[in-house]
């Protein structure tokens, strides 16, 4: 698949990886894409929580936490 970036997301790619956050566009795009995923996991769950029910936010968080952790998908905070 091909993917044309915008100006100014090339920049922040570009940028990244000179300042050594990222080697590869590849792994600039791919940290977004899970931060995106993320995201929307989040809302998810806050709405799990909003709705009720017999687990802590806490207990649902640590979950997904080891869930993330064991497929290697636990963001990276920069």
């Amino acid at each position: 698949m091909k993917v044309e970036l915008t100006p100014d997301a090339a920049h922040w790619v570009e940028a990244e990886i000179a300042a050594g956050t990222f080697p590869t566009a590849e792994d600039a795009v791919r940290y977004a894409i899970n931060q995106a995923k993320t995201i929307a996991l989040r809302a998810k769950l806050d709405t799990a929580i909003a709705e009720g029910g017999d687990n802590s936010a806490d207990d649902v968080r640590s979950y997904l936490r080891q869930h993330l952790d064991k497929r290697g998908m636990t963001p990276q905070v920069s």
